[in-house]
Order: structure tokens, then sequence, then C-alpha cells
């Protein structure tokens, strides 16, 4: 794993995040071969694949918690939108 160029050294930037998870830059879990079978297998060959494919259940989980956050957002400021169309 190579170290960030010297213009992206913010701990705050998201590939700073991503990488502070990996203790020892090494990917900890999954199988890489099974998703590469899924992708060009399964994906590559959808006659309609998304634009969003999320792989692994990790990914889903914090999916799924981004849309219940962005729905609340929706929920509590939905009003503000009333009568201006």
């Amino acid at each position: 794993m190579f170290p960030p160029h010297p213009a992206y050294t913010d701990p705050m930037l998201t590939g700073n995040v991503m990488r502070s998870y990996r203790n020892d830059g090494t990917y900890q879990g999954g199988d890489a071969d099974k998703a590469t079978l899924m992708l060009f297998h399964k994906l590559a060959n959808d006659p309609e694949p998304s634009l969003r494919v999320a792989v692994g259940s990790d990914s889903n989980r914090g999916i799924r918690q981004k849309l219940k956050n962005v729905e609340a957002d929706i929920t509590k400021y939905e009003s503000w939108s009333d009568s201006l169309c």
C-alpha cells in the first residue's frame, strides 16, 4: 500500500478514513474470487444492469442505514416544499 499523495493527507478525507479501517494495510475479509465471478459473470451478463451494485453484506447494511437517514431528512423537511410549485 502506498502512502497518500501530500495533497491528500487530511485524515478526514474519505480515502484516508477508509484506509484507517485497514489496520495493517491489507484487506480483511471477503472473497475476491467470488466477487470477481459475480461481477464478471452475473453483472456483465445482466441485460439491464444497475448503475449501483452493493458488493458485500457490510455494504448493504451501510447503504440501508444511509437510505434510512436520507428518508428521515426528507420527511423532516417535506412540509417546506408544500405550495412551492
